[in-house]
């Protein structure tokens, strides 16, 4: 597995993955996963801010074996991976 670097919006964050597709998932869900934290374990005013911020992504992810910001990272629409996402936890679906 190759080290991935993931940004997006305000989340950048490292994984070990098969490729830049399945980095990309693990950021979403990483993402989504800190979010639920956030909405569980808060005070009301937390879990208001968390709403109002809905996703912590941007409408693309950007995905590089080199790092952050580089202008060669491959782009991937956020939806996309979504759907991916989707389909892996649902793979009878599609």
């Amino acid at each position: 597995m190759a080290k991935y670097y993931v940004e997006s919006g305000q989340v950048r964050v490292v994984f070990d993955a098969a490729d830049a597709t399945e980095a990309a998932v693990r950021a979403f869900q990483w993402s989504s996963d800190k979010q639920a934290g956030i909405e569980a374990e808060s005070p009301l005013e937390h879990l208001w801010e968390a709403e109002e911020r809905g996703w912590q992504l941007d409408d693309q992810i950007r995905v590089s074996e080199l790092g952050f910001g580089r202008d060669d990272a491959q782009v991937l629409d956020t939806l996309d991976v979504v759907a991916i996402w989707q389909g892996s936890l649902f793979p009878w679906v599609g």
